[in-house]
Formats: structure tokens, C-alpha cells, sequence
């Protein structure tokens, strides 16, 4: 009970919550992401660390779609890639 004569419920957290964000630093941090992945060189991508790579496909289609603002192109690309596990170390 609280000073004022009536009920309350407190909810107790056992981690702290961090204070939450606002839509403008949101928004600053998605941009923020978009400008580092243009500038980035995208030769220098990390490899999967799980493996090597062996071989790699990528299909490419397209559809072509009438609407009414005008014609549409629907593009899906499909990339496979097969990865062998790293060789592991002989044991001594």
C-alpha cells in the first residue's frame, strides 16, 4: 500500500532493463548501419569460419509484372554454397 491509502504494483527485474531508445537515435543507428555497409569494400567480407569454402552457385531470375503504376521487375538471387569443416590439428 502507498502513502495515498491505495494499491500499487511494482515489478521487480532481476537484470536492469537499458532506458529505451528514442525513434530519432533508432533511426540514426539503421543509417548509421546502411552508410557503413556502402562503404565497406565487399572483397574483404570474412570468409565462414566454420569451413572452406568449395563451391559456390548463384541463380539469378527475374519476373516481369504489369501494375498499374506500370510494368515491375521481381529479382530473386539464390546463392549456395557447400563448406567442408577446417582439417583438424594431429594431436601429438
Amino acid at each position: 500500500m502507498n502513502i495515498s491509502g491505495g494499491w500499487r504494483l511494482e515489478l521487480h527485474c532481476h537484470m536492469a532493463s537499458p532506458p529505451k531508445k528514442s525513434i530519432a537515435r533508432s533511426v540514426g543507428e539503421f543509417f548509421g548501419h546502411v552508410v557503413k555497409g556502402v562503404k565497406a569494400d565487399p572483397r574483404s567480407a570474412p570468409q565462414a569460419t566454420t569451413g572452406v569454402p568449395a563451391a559456390r552457385r548463384e541463380t539469378t531470375s527475374e519476373e516481369v509484372r504489369s501494375t498499374p503504376a506500370g510494368p515491375v521487375i521481381f529479382r530473386r538471387t539464390v546463392v549456395e554454397e557447400v563448406i567442408f569443416p577446417k582439417p583438424e590439428a594431429p594431436s601429438r
